[in-house]
């Protein structure tokens, strides 16, 4: 039992259906009132702030099953419970310093965001500086945001930046909450100002690697898709497509296959008419120094190096042999394969050890032997580049297979995909007659 558990006096019923249901017996917790040993705001709101998440894991601890509406019900009593912490202080005296910051979480997680915006206002107006301010600005900015007082969260949102030090996730969710605001007062004007540094956050985020490479590309994806809406909305549809075709400039940049795919399913849900791969049929200015393979084995070829292979064009094929959507794409392959290879295409399957060949543990001598028989049970005549490790997939931001990442006679990333199904594959083939067709870099193109 926690501590204010322990120093409350009146308890209250929480949600008596679910527990009964969940576990079988009713469930009952603390109200927070004042008692002999009168309690700090600070640890009523650490506890209201895990109340839900902590309820919940004793649920599922007891092998309770705790659905949406379970969830729910555990956020209404985490509401409940907050604003009984909030009704025991206002009986106490004035309350000032930090403990005016924990007071107004405690009515942020309560619902009472006017209440908040009041306590957190005051306890900024006597603590500007320090880590308990740069805390109690993104919530004030969003209980400000409820109340429409917009003006007042772009200035709270101005001082958090300029005072630091400020958190990506929260400077970016700051920006998006504006965005939001505008959007809904149909100020697409404003709501463009914020999604636009939405994505230079994310964006800058991605290039000092701040952030992982999921949480970043949810972030880049999601801006350009605001962006894109607010273009939309002030009849602005080229600049919309623009700003799409940019984040894909800049997945195939990276290079990353997950970004790439994100970007072009956005792009394909805002306007179906367009298609998104078609961004291969722009060539690139300058090359790309791509990351060089890590393998440790090649077979069926030699050892070498993508920027040794300038000139040709580089179909790079992420696949593994448990895999039975990469075995379907094999006849496509072999298709491509026999029919622009002497035209300067190279095939290379990516591939890593696991340690397993059919379901049975090998070892390395044991699956290199495997993988020279599965490549020749297959017809498949490209060779082969082994890893032991998943840096490869991580280089080219793979994150399913088969993934394909074609590279033009430049060096230069021009296309991305997953490459089971059969539209996929027709699209694949036009990408590589079309750099097949390109003239390499110095040279000029045949008559």
């Amino acid at each position: 039992m926690s501590r204010l558990a322990r120093h409350l006096t009146a308890p209250f019923v929480f949600s008596l259906a679910l527990t009964a249901i969940a576990v079988g017996q009713t469930t009952r917790a603390p109200a927070p009132e004042d008692s002999d040993i009168p309690l700090s705001p600070r640890l009523m709101f650490e506890e209201a702030q895990t109340y839900a998440s902590n309820k919940q894991a004793e649920l599922e601890k007891q092998k309770a099953k705790v659905d949406d509406r379970a969830r729910m019900r555990l956020l209404q009593e985490q509401r409940d419970f907050a604003a009984k912490c909030v009704q025991s202080l206002r009986r106490r005296e004035a309350i000032v310093g930090e403990d005016l910051y924990y007071f107004g979480r405690l009515q942020s997680l309560a619902g009472d965001y006017g209440g908040a915006l009041d306590a957190l206002r005051l306890f900024l107006t006597q603590t500007s500086d320090g880590e308990l301010a740069q805390l109690a600005r993104p919530v004030a900015i969003s209980c400000a945001l409820r109340k429409n007082f917009v003006a007042e969260a772009e200035q709270m949102a101005a001082d958090f930046e300029a005072r630091g030090p400020v958190k990506l996730e929260q400077h970016f969710f700051i920006e998006n909450d504006l965005a939001g605001s505008y959007r809904n007062a149909a100020d697409f004007e404003n709501m463009a100002r914020h999604t636009k540094a939405m994505y230079k956050l994310a964006k800058q985020a991605m290039v000092d690697k701040k952030c992982g490479s999921a949480p970043c590309d949810q972030m880049l994806v999601t801006s350009v898709a605001l962006t894109a809406e607010a273009y939309f909305k002030q009849n602005r549809p080229q600049d919309a497509q623009a700003v799409f075709e940019r984040l894909e400039r800049f997945a195939l940049s990276r290079p990353s296959a997950s970004l790439f795919m994100l970007a072009t399913d956005r792009f394909k849900q805002f306007n179906p008419s367009v298609d998104p791969f078609r961004i291969y049929e722009n060539v690139p200015e300058a090359s790309q120094k791509l990351p060089e393979l890590k393998a440790i084995d090649w077979i069926d070829m030699q050892p070498m190096k993508l920027s040794d292979l300038r000139g040709q064009v580089v179909l790079l094929d992420f696949w593994a042999t448990w895999c039975g959507p990469c075995r379907a794409t094999f006849p496509n392959l072999r298709r491509l394969q026999s029919a622009y290879q002497d035209k300067g295409l190279k095939i290379i399957g990516v591939t890593r050890y696991f340690g397993q060949a059919d379901g049975a543990k090998v070892n390395r001598e044991q699956e290199l032997a495997y993988l020279r028989d599965f490549k020749k049970k297959n017809e498949l005549t490209y060779g082969f580049a082994v890893g032991n490790s998943n840096e490869d997939v991580d280089n080219y931001g793979v994150f399913g297979i088969p993934t394909y990442v074609l590279i033009d006679r430049g060096g230069n990333v021009r296309l991305m995909g997953l490459g089971a199904a059969a539209a996929p594959a027709a699209m694949l083939e036009k990408a590589v007659k079309k750099l097949i067709d390109e003239p390499a870099p110095g040279t000029t193109a045949k008559n």
